[in-house]
């Protein structure tokens, strides 16, 4: 019983950040992306609230396009995308790329943080580590 309860925290933690509100990503300081990525990001985390899912991914898609190469913008964008993301393909390869295009972006940390969890739940601990 207490497996099947962890396992259920874990998928709620990892696919309903807005659920839990322990998981739900800090804030990022005002100077750390720009004021219209934060408005953008904002919207498209409204549209997600009033069910208007896909609009708030086509919304990210064009902003991950959009933003500079390696900058906080890009790795905002490519944050919230996976984290609004429908499918754990998707979300992964998001939070992947933030890593690797910009590993010193705030949400470098919170993009490693969901990797690790997901490979908790694939049930490869020594991977969720690394």
């Amino acid at each position: 019983m207490t497996q099947r309860f962890t396992l259920t925290a874990i998928l709620l933690a990892v696919f309903a950040p807005g659920m839990l509100p322990a998981q739900s990503p800090a804030p990022l300081p005002a100077s750390a992306i720009s004021p219209a990525m934060d408005r953008a990001v904002a919207r498209a985390r409204a549209a997600v609230d009033n069910g208007d899912g896909a609009d708030a991914r086509a919304l990210l898609d064009s902003l991950v396009t959009a933003a500079p190469s390696g900058s906080n913008d890009l790795a905002e964008a490519l944050f919230w995308r996976a984290t609004l993301a429908e499918r754990v393909s998707d979300a992964e390869r998001d939070w992947k790329r933030l890593v690797i295009d910009a590993p010193l972006a705030p949400r470098a940390t919170d993009a490693l943080l969901r990797l690790g969890e997901l490979e908790m739940l694939r049930g490869h601990p020594a991977d969720a580590r690394t």
